[in-house]
């Protein structure tokens, strides 16, 4: 907490307001004496945390001894630093007036270079979960960018690590008071450095030889956004289509995003991975670990959706279709069987019960539950997650043969919402049922 403090008070001296400097040097004295104390085995000292001190301590005021301990702590421990460690030590270096030239900061930008995880909604850095270390995902991320843009404003991962920062936020803002502030400082610090809300120019977009959008961006038009949605029809098979963007540059930058959808067929279709992977299995019920691909009318079908995150993703929504002659069951209706529902119940908490818990109750599906609700429709099920973590997740449900037939079963499908460019889809099939 007093790095914390120590941290603002700086950043508020950046901004030119007055601060004591008998707060500071206090602070700093304190730091420097927790810092020095003496460790043992049992106790080691926390290198994380030793990070996040040296830079509060740097930015409090005493750079240029804190210097050469950000150097010593990277000679003798640079391998054992987590991406947030990192980017504090980074930032420490900006403060005693370091640049990308200098051997230390040039190693740590690789090293979170090496780190970083990208994908189609832009990048991100995770680190591990430590004992008392509050680091989630988006916090670190935005670390990182702040000590990108100080010390490497034309770092080419920065604009996509911004992406990620804004598709990361939900409609109560970043999940944690200590992510919304790190995210909104190094948001800040990268709208300084570009002059993002002074946008001041005319633009055009063509598609081939037509005008389909233009307009005029002015300072103060931050949250302002324009957009055309065009048939598949305007783009003729076999040829090539430009699509042009044109701007009188006067200050300022424009950002646009390209989006195509289209329908798959049930037949024919592999499955496919572009960030997210995502598969569903029939079994009976009186036997989960045989796959069946038919069924007698009547029957009552066990359906395991698993979703595969590769890394922490935001906005999810899985649609997993079923064949014409099967009917999702909802356990939520009076008609439906008590020990069927108490059944499907009973499979879902043990599905969510995490590995190495020993006392498990109901209730804790709130918890460990990634999946935020669920809708059953007539022919699928839709479930949203408005943060998946990295990992398996499987969701069971039950679904009825009401018609006998042999049909085609639609491939499930796995976006993020805000980024449909991150999905996934399994495999198509076919599914018969006898009468």
């Amino acid at each position: 907490m007093t790095g914390l403090v120590l941290m603002a008070l700086g950043e508020a001296r950046r901004d030119g307001i007055s601060v004591d400097a008998g707060v500071l040097n206090n602070g700093v004295g304190w730091v420097t004496a927790y810092l020095s104390r003496l460790t043992d085995v049992e106790r080691p000292a926390d290198l994380q945390q030793r990070a996040l001190l040296l830079y509060a301590s740097a930015i409090a005021g005493q750079a240029d001894a804190v210097v050469p301990q950000i150097r010593a702590t990277l000679e003798q421990q640079g391998s054992r630093l987590a991406n947030a460690s990192r980017a504090y030590l980074l930032l420490g270096l900006a403060e005693g007036q370091q640049t990308k030239a200098d051997s230390y900061v040039s190693r740590l930008l690789n090293d979170l270079v090496v780190g970083v995880i990208p994908s189609a909604n832009g990048n991100h850095w995770e680190d591990a979960k430590v004992e008392r270390w509050t680091h989630t995902s988006t916090r670190t991320t935005a670390l990182v960018l702040e000590a990108l843009v100080r010390l490497d404003p034309t770092h080419p991962l920065i604009e996509e690590t911004v992406r990620w920062l804004m598709v990361a936020r939900g409609a109560q803002g970043w999940s944690a008071y200590a992510e919304r502030a790190q995210a909104i400082l190094s948001l800040s610090d990268f709208a300084a450095k570009t002059g993002e809300l002074g946008g001041d120019y005319d633009y055009v977009v063509g598609l081939g030889d037509h005008n389909v959008l233009g307009g005029h961006f002015k300072p103060g038009d931050g949250k302002k956004t324009d957009a055309k949605t065009l048939p598949l029809s305007d783009i003729r098979p076999g040829t090539i289509s430009l699509l042009s963007f044109a701007r009188q540059r006067t200050a300022g930058r424009m950002y646009y995003t390209l989006n195509l959808h289209y329908q798959t067929p049930a037949q024919n279709i592999e499955a496919l991975n572009r960030g997210i992977a995502v598969t569903h299995e029939y079994t009976r019920l009186d036997d989960p670990k045989t796959r069946v691909f038919g069924a007698k009318l009547g029957d009552t079908i066990r359906v395991k959706v698993t979703v595969v995150a590769p890394a922490d993703l935001n906005y999810v929504e899985v649609d997993d279709f079923l064949p014409a002659g099967l009917e999702p069951i909802d356990p939520r209706l009076n008609i439906v069987d008590p020990n069927l529902k108490q059944r499907l119940n009973a499979e879902r908490i043990r599905l969510l019960q995490p590995g190495g818990v020993v006392f498990w109750a109901p209730w804790f599906e709130w918890y460990y539950s990634p999946w935020d609700g669920s809708e059953i429709r007539d022919d699928h099920i839709t479930l949203r997650a408005q943060q998946l973590p990295k990992g398996i997740h499987e969701y069971v449900y039950y679904a009825r043969a009401t018609s006998p037939g042999d049909y085609y079963v639609a491939p499930s499908h796995a976006q993020e919402s805000f980024f449909p460019e991150v999905f996934g889809r399994g495999d198509s099939a076919r599914f018969v049922i006898q009468p």
